[in-house]
Protein backbone atom coordinates (compact mmCIF):
# COMPACT_ATOMS: atom_id res chain seq x y z
CA UNK A 1 0.00 0.00 0.00
CA UNK A 2 1.53 3.40 -1.04
CA UNK A 3 0.78 6.56 1.29
CA UNK A 4 0.98 9.86 0.35
CA UNK A 5 0.83 12.53 2.15
CA UNK A 6 0.12 16.20 1.25
CA UNK A 7 3.42 17.49 2.73
CA UNK A 8 6.54 15.91 1.54
CA UNK A 9 8.76 17.45 4.44
CA UNK A 10 8.88 14.64 7.41
CA UNK A 11 9.81 17.22 9.68
CA UNK A 12 6.59 18.88 8.92
CA UNK A 13 5.03 15.43 9.46
CA UNK A 14 6.04 14.65 12.57
CA UNK A 15 5.06 17.73 14.20
CA UNK A 16 1.56 17.11 12.90
CA UNK A 17 2.02 13.92 14.18
CA UNK A 18 2.49 15.41 17.58
CA UNK A 19 -0.13 17.99 17.34
CA UNK A 20 -2.38 14.84 16.49
CA UNK A 21 -1.28 13.36 20.23
CA UNK A 22 -2.54 16.61 21.80
CA UNK A 23 -5.48 17.16 19.75
CA UNK A 24 -6.55 13.32 20.99
CA UNK A 25 -5.33 14.16 24.96
CA UNK A 26 -7.62 17.05 25.05
CA UNK A 27 -10.40 15.74 22.88
CA UNK A 28 -10.11 12.66 25.36
CA UNK A 29 -9.77 14.94 28.84
CA UNK A 30 -12.53 17.35 27.41
CA UNK A 31 -10.74 20.15 27.34
CA UNK A 32 -10.80 23.15 25.02
CA UNK A 33 -8.35 25.81 24.21
CA UNK A 34 -8.37 28.80 26.40
CA UNK A 35 -9.22 32.42 24.69
CA UNK A 36 -8.20 34.29 27.90
CA UNK A 37 -5.64 34.04 30.35
CA UNK A 38 -4.66 36.19 33.58
CA UNK A 39 -1.43 36.92 34.81
CA UNK A 40 -0.59 34.68 38.26
CA UNK A 41 2.95 35.20 40.57
CA UNK A 42 5.19 32.44 42.01
CA UNK A 43 7.31 33.60 44.64
CA UNK A 44 6.87 37.44 43.52
CA UNK A 45 9.04 37.20 40.84
CA UNK A 46 7.86 34.90 38.24
CA UNK A 47 4.28 35.49 36.45
CA UNK A 48 2.39 32.48 34.75
CA UNK A 49 -0.17 33.19 32.03
CA UNK A 50 -3.15 30.72 33.10
CA UNK A 51 -6.34 30.04 30.64
CA UNK A 52 -9.42 30.78 32.02
CA UNK A 53 -12.68 31.29 30.18
CA UNK A 54 -14.62 34.83 29.47
CA UNK A 55 -16.80 34.79 32.56
CA UNK A 56 -13.23 34.07 35.05
CA UNK A 57 -11.36 36.44 33.20
CA UNK A 58 -13.61 39.28 34.85
CA UNK A 59 -12.66 38.18 38.31
CA UNK A 60 -8.88 38.74 37.99
CA UNK A 61 -6.81 42.05 37.27
CA UNK A 62 -4.37 41.94 34.05
CA UNK A 63 -6.82 39.22 32.47
CA UNK A 64 -6.82 39.88 28.83
CA UNK A 65 -7.87 37.87 25.55
CA UNK A 66 -5.17 35.21 24.40
CA UNK A 67 -7.10 34.23 21.10
CA UNK A 68 -6.28 36.72 18.19
CA UNK A 69 -8.06 37.07 15.15
CA UNK A 70 -7.57 34.36 12.37
CA UNK A 71 -7.73 30.85 12.04
CA UNK A 72 -8.45 29.11 15.24
CA UNK A 73 -8.70 25.40 16.61
CA UNK A 74 -11.01 24.95 19.73
CA UNK A 75 -8.96 22.42 21.24
CA UNK A 76 -5.07 23.20 19.89
CA UNK A 77 -5.75 27.27 20.13
CA UNK A 78 -3.65 28.74 17.18
CA UNK A 79 -1.92 25.07 16.22
CA UNK A 80 -4.85 24.48 12.97
CA UNK A 81 -2.74 21.81 11.64
CA UNK A 82 -4.93 19.08 12.75
CA UNK A 83 -8.17 21.63 12.25
CA UNK A 84 -6.92 22.33 8.48
CA UNK A 85 -6.44 18.82 7.38
CA UNK A 86 -9.48 18.62 5.51
CA UNK A 87 -8.76 14.46 5.29
CA UNK A 88 -7.72 14.09 8.65
CA UNK A 89 -10.97 15.92 9.76
CA UNK A 90 -13.10 14.07 7.93
CA UNK A 91 -12.13 10.56 9.58
CA UNK A 92 -11.98 12.06 13.08
CA UNK A 93 -15.88 13.77 12.53
CA UNK A 94 -16.84 10.49 11.24
CA UNK A 95 -15.46 8.27 14.40
CA UNK A 96 -17.56 11.48 16.58
CA UNK A 97 -21.20 10.48 17.80
CA UNK A 98 -22.09 13.43 19.55
CA UNK A 99 -22.25 11.49 22.79
CA UNK A 100 -19.43 13.20 25.66
CA UNK A 101 -19.10 9.33 27.00
CA UNK A 102 -19.29 7.64 23.98
CA UNK A 103 -16.98 10.09 21.90
CA UNK A 104 -14.36 10.10 25.04
CA UNK A 105 -13.88 6.28 24.85
CA UNK A 106 -13.40 6.48 21.12
CA UNK A 107 -11.17 9.18 21.82
CA UNK A 108 -8.81 7.03 24.31
CA UNK A 109 -9.10 4.43 21.49
CA UNK A 110 -7.52 6.58 18.79
CA UNK A 111 -4.99 8.11 21.48
CA UNK A 112 -3.49 5.12 22.22
CA UNK A 113 -3.15 4.34 18.64
CA UNK A 114 -1.32 7.14 18.11
CA UNK A 115 1.04 6.67 21.34
CA UNK A 116 2.11 3.78 19.77
CA UNK A 117 3.37 5.10 16.76
CA UNK A 118 2.57 8.92 16.01
CA UNK A 119 3.79 9.06 12.13
CA UNK A 120 2.19 5.65 11.00
CA UNK A 121 -1.35 6.65 13.09
CA UNK A 122 -1.18 10.16 11.40
CA UNK A 123 -0.72 8.31 7.86
CA UNK A 124 -3.42 5.84 8.40
CA UNK A 125 -5.62 8.39 9.59
CA UNK A 126 -5.56 10.42 6.58
CA UNK A 127 -5.60 7.62 4.32
CA UNK A 128 -9.31 6.90 6.26
CA UNK A 129 -10.15 10.40 5.68
CA UNK A 130 -9.36 10.48 1.78
CA UNK A 131 -11.36 7.71 1.20
CA UNK A 132 -14.29 9.60 3.03
CA UNK A 133 -13.68 12.64 1.29
CA UNK A 134 -13.38 10.69 -2.40
CA UNK A 135 -16.82 8.59 -1.81
CA UNK A 136 -18.83 11.76 -0.44
CA UNK A 137 -17.67 13.44 -3.47
CA UNK A 138 -18.55 10.93 -5.65
CA UNK A 139 -21.86 11.07 -4.41
CA UNK A 140 -22.46 14.23 -4.92
CA UNK A 141 -21.10 14.72 -8.57
CA UNK A 142 -23.71 16.60 -10.73
CA UNK A 143 -22.79 14.48 -13.83
CA UNK A 144 -23.54 11.58 -12.62
CA UNK A 145 -27.15 10.51 -13.67
CA UNK A 146 -29.88 9.89 -11.62
CA UNK A 147 -31.37 6.28 -10.89
CA UNK A 148 -34.33 6.91 -13.12
CA UNK A 149 -32.26 8.04 -16.10
CA UNK A 150 -29.62 5.38 -16.57
CA UNK A 151 -32.10 2.88 -18.30
CA UNK A 152 -32.79 5.75 -21.27
CA UNK A 153 -28.50 5.39 -21.94
CA UNK A 154 -28.67 1.51 -21.71
CA UNK A 155 -29.08 0.14 -25.98
CA UNK A 156 -31.88 -1.28 -26.64
CA UNK A 157 -30.35 -4.56 -27.33
CA UNK A 158 -29.72 -4.86 -23.96
CA UNK A 159 -32.91 -3.96 -22.84
CA UNK A 160 -34.84 -6.61 -24.05
CA UNK A 161 -34.72 -10.18 -22.66
CA UNK A 162 -32.28 -13.32 -23.89
CA UNK A 163 -33.75 -15.91 -26.40
CA UNK A 164 -30.23 -17.73 -26.42
CA UNK A 165 -29.87 -21.24 -24.61
CA UNK A 166 -30.05 -21.16 -20.69
CA UNK A 167 -27.45 -23.72 -19.54
CA UNK A 168 -29.17 -24.27 -16.24
CA UNK A 169 -33.11 -24.33 -17.84
CA UNK A 170 -34.81 -26.30 -19.69
CA UNK A 171 -34.87 -26.10 -23.27
CA UNK A 172 -37.30 -23.91 -25.10
CA UNK A 173 -39.40 -26.38 -27.49
CA UNK A 174 -42.51 -25.24 -29.41
CA UNK A 175 -44.87 -27.95 -27.57
CA UNK A 176 -44.13 -25.65 -24.29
Amino acid sequence: MIFVTHKSDHADEKAQADALRRYLRDKTAGRRASEYVYPQEHGGSVIAWVGCSETEQRKYEGSRRFRKPGPWCEVLGRDTSISGDHALMAFLEMRSSGDLKEDAYEWALLLREVASNRVRALRKFRAAGLEIVARQSCRQLSSSPSAANCRGLVSAKYLKRGEGLRPLKYLRTDTD
